[in-house]
């Protein structure tokens, strides 16, 4: 719904107000950082409890988080307080925008934090019960709700105020539909201050900080750049960039929901002591995610200029190079999305931590150094080089771990992409010779193509059915919803 509605809602509010909107949005982001790795920890703990088939271990978990979110969220909520105070001279907010940005701010936190941190929780539960199907159900219907709730009060004359409204709105009524569903389809599970046992916080802790680190580090590259851009350059800038990011995060959002299936999956696979199916599965599934990742970069480098032309205007189209730059770092990330879950699960908490803790440095460091010669092109630079250090230490980690071969990681997960990738472009850039790309629908016919080559050739010549047996098996095992 995403793709649909932005370009309505930078229509409507105009490039200051989306400017404005995508970087209160990543100053809360930051904030979003005091879940402190709990819902991935929620996910795995509920995974070993049905595994072990120790439902009372499970729900005094489970309580026991839920607690300590709410505790988080009161001190997320006074830190936003403090914040508010100062928020719109500290970051140097046009004096026109002020009320409408301590107004956004609150209702974005309330939604992020205040519902946001406790709430997540369930659906976390959901994650660990392998209830995938029913986790996409809701968020769609969420989607759906939202888009047609910002359509209406924007054509009615709404701004940005009316915009954080009907978010606020909709992140509610999914989160109020996972607490339901939590309950409703995980047999036993309860809450209650009388279940809680902070004994397990240790336990939880050793795991949770560790996500919590790989949270931060995801979060910076997805947050911290709207604010470095915004300190250096100008909201005008923000809102340009904030296009590309979105696309990116969508796509990256995308292989995670693949690669979240596997949580449940590995952690059962390392409790249960199946190493060589953990190694089966972790190269099987970083074949897989290379394919669907490789032909999303691909695509959308192929038609970054004209999509921005045609989805959000030609005043976007100076993100085009920045869009290639993130995609290409997103693509870098995919192998570490089942590389980081595999080692953080199998118990190297600290090493995990370590590789995230230099990546984030890195792009850091590298954004604030080259915003200023380079400006939003240098600021996605540091991305992309942040993302290749930090696919090399987990590929150098995890193939230790598992005895995987450098030769059998190029054999089996990057050689089958080359001829595929080539008859993609090739097929691609000889469509678009021929027809115009000038609106999205024509972009889809345009690429559909070369699209078709690469599924048909990788589908026909490197995936045999018993990968499929094996996929099905492991990743299409969700129980179904009663």
């Amino acid at each position: 719904m995403i793709w649909f509605i932005t370009p309505f809602i930078i229509k409507q509010l105009g490039m200051e107000d989306f400017g404005l909107w995508s970087f209160v949005f990543a100053i809360l982001g930051i904030f979003q950082l005091m879940d402190f790795g709990f819902y991935n920890a929620t996910t795995k703990y509920v995974a070993q409890c049905e595994a072990l088939e120790d439902p009372e271990k499970r729900n005094s978990i489970v309580s026991t988080i839920f607690f300590v979110y709410l505790g988080l969220a009161a001190v997320a909520l006074i830190g936003i307080s403090i914040l508010s105070l100062g928020f719109t001279q500290w970051f140097s907010i046009p004096e026109a925008s002020q009320s409408k940005a301590r107004a956004i701010l609150w209702l974005l936190a309330i939604r992020t934090l205040g519902i946001g941190l406790p709430l997540a929780l369930f659906r976390g539960v959901l994650y660990g019960m392998r209830r995938i199907p029913l986790i996409n159900a809701i968020a769609i219907v969420a989607q759906v709700f939202y888009a047609t709730t910002v359509w209406v009060v924007l054509s009615r004359g709404g701004g940005v105020i009316a915009l954080a409204t009907a978010s606020l709105a909709q992140f509610a009524l999914e989160n109020v539909l996972y607490f339901v569903f939590a309950f409703k389809v995980t047999e036993g599970l309860k809450i209650s201050w009388k279940l809680k046992d902070f004994g397990f916080t240790k336990e939880i802790v050793s795991f949770s900080l560790m996500m919590f680190v790989a949270t931060t580090a995801s979060m910076l590259v997805m947050k911290a750049d709207p604010i470095i851009i915004q300190w250096a350059l100008s909201l005008t800038f923000v809102s340009i960039y904030a296009i590309p990011l979105r696309i990116a995060g969508l796509c990256s959002t995308l292989l995670k929901n693949f690669t979240n299936v596997l949580s449940p999956v590995i952690t059962e696979l390392h409790v249960t002591g199946h190493t060589e199916k953990l190694r089966s599965l972790v190269l099987k599934c970083v074949r897989v995610a290379l394919c669907i990742g490789t032909l999303i970069v691909l695509t959308g480098s192929l038609f970054a200029h004209d999509f921005l032309l045609a989805w959000v205007g030609e005043e976007f189209v100076a993100g085009a190079p920045v869009l290639i730059l993130l995609l290409v770092g997103m693509w870098f990330g995919i192998p570490q999305l089942v590389y980081a879950k595999t080692m953080g699960i199998s118990g190297f908490h600290g090493l995990v931590t370590k590789v995230f803790l230099a990546a984030m440095v890195t792009n850091i460091i590298l954004s604030i150094a080259l915003v200023g010669p380079f400006g939003m092109f240098g600021v996605a630079s540091a991305t992309l080089i942040s993302a290749v250090v930090m696919q090399a230490l987990f590929s150098v980690a995890t193939f230790r771990y598992l005895k995987i071969s450098i030769y059998e990681y190029l054999d089996f997960c990057l050689g089958p992409l080359l001829i595929p990738s080539a008859l993609h472009v090739s097929v691609t850039l000889l469509a678009k010779s021929l027809l115009p790309s000038t609106h999205v629908l024509m972009m889809a016919v345009v690429s559909l193509p070369g699209v078709l080559c690469y599924l048909g050739y990788y589908f026909s010549f490197y995936v045999s059915p018993r990968d499929k047996k094996f996929l099905y098996g492991y990743l299409g095992r969700a129980r179904s919803a009663d």
